[in-house]
């Protein structure tokens, strides 16, 4: 993941890695990124949960997962 000229992360470094740890818990595994986006707790105001729960849906979908029915975005 790059870092921004204020070596922070951005919005959607932060975004990409939430989705990713979405599809990664959905389908059983344990990710290890909860304590890396645990510090990003203040951030969340600037997070476009829509975004995250779309694209999350998008790669289960392009992996070939198993899309539940109650889910939103499929």
């Amino acid at each position: 993941m790059t870092l921004n000229p204020d070596n922070e992360r951005t919005p959607h470094e932060v975004e990409a890695e939430t989705a990713a740890y979405l599809v990664a818990k959905r389908t059983g595994l344990l990710p290890r990124s909860e304590g890396y986006l645990d510090g990003y707790q203040c951030a969340l105001g600037c997070l476009d949960l829509h975004r995250i729960l779309k694209v999350a849906s998008k790669v289960e979908k392009h992996l070939g997962l198993p899309v539940p029915a109650y889910r939103i975005f499929a």
